[in-house]
Order: structure tokens, then C-alpha cells, then sequence
């Protein structure tokens, strides 16, 4: 029988050291990603609930909706401001998928009925806010955008 030099016992001491710091890599990675899945999630509903929050906490923004939808005649400021509530949904649009395409949440966590009644019904006068800002968006967001929203 032949004895194991100390050498080699340290040899093999040492690798299995590697592996099982390898393997507890792999489980810190996995709960890493599991908490960035769980942030984007969370920032994406705080992102819609801020937004439905502006429009039904803000008296003086749902007056200027409500008169829009009715093509009632709005101020410079109130047009300015629908403007940019329209640019606020867009941005928060592409946030969310930007998040999809960089892998923090699924497809299927992109509501696009929800999008597509957003864009059409909720806020009015949309199509303006789109083409000023369209080219300066995400060109795949564009894109999927136009098949999806704005043009269904």
C-alpha cells in the first residue's frame, strides 16, 4: 500500500477547497439573480402604481383628461401637461422593456392589453407624445411598440 505524501494531501485538500467555492459561488449567484428578478418586479409595479396614482390623486390632471376625451379646447399648459404625462407613460413603457430585454423579467410580465388600453383610451392625444419621441427610444422598444400599440 502507498502512503500519500503530505504534499499531495494538501494537493487534494486544496481542490476540493476550489470546488466547493466554486459550487457556493453558483448558489450566491442564483439568490443574486433571484433578488435583482424580485427588484426589477418590484420597481415595475412602483413604476405603475405611481402612474395610476398621478392620474386619480390629481384632480386639476383627470379635469384635463376628462376634457380632452371630450375634445373640449385646452390651455397651452394643459396641452403641455398632457404632453407630458404622455412622455411619462412612454418612458416608463420602455423601462419595463428594457428590464425584459436585459433578462430581469419574463415576456409575460409585459402586459400589452394593459399598454394598448393605455395608449389608445386612458390618455388622450397619445400619437403626438409618440412621434416626437419615438426616435429617440430604444429602436427595438419602437418596434415592438408599433406591432403591439400603436398601430392595433
Amino acid at each position: 500500500m502507498k502512503k500519500i505524501d503530505l504534499g499531495q494531501a494538501i494537493t487534494i485538500l486544496a481542490n476540493v477547497g476550489v470546488i466547493a467555492g466554486i459550487l457556493f459561488l453558483a448558489i450566491e449567484l442564483q439568490q443574486n439573480n433571484d433578488l435583482l428578478s424580485a427588484q426589477a418586479r418590484a420597481a415595475r409595479i412602483e413604476l405603475k402604481t405611481d402612474f395610476e396614482g398621478s392620474l386619480y390623486q390629481n384632480a386639476e390632471l383627470a379635469e384635463i383628461i376628462a376634457r380632452a376625451h371630450a375634445n373640449d379646447e385646452l390651455t397651452e399648459a394643459e396641452e403641455i401637461r398632457l404632453l407630458w404625462l404622455g412622455r411619462r407613460m412612454l418612458t416608463s413603457f420602455q423601462y419595463v422593456y428594457n428590464e425584459y430585454q436585459q433578462g430581469m423579467i419574463e415576456e409575460g410580465a409585459i402586459s400589452t392589453a394593459e399598454w394598448r388600453i393605455a395608449f389608445h383610451q386612458l390618455i388622450p392625444r397619445m400619437e403626438e407624445p409618440w412621434s416626437m419621441y419615438r426616435d429617440g427610444m430604444n429602436p427595438e422598444f419602437v418596434r415592438v411598440m408599433e406591432e403591439n400599440i400603436v398601430n392595433s
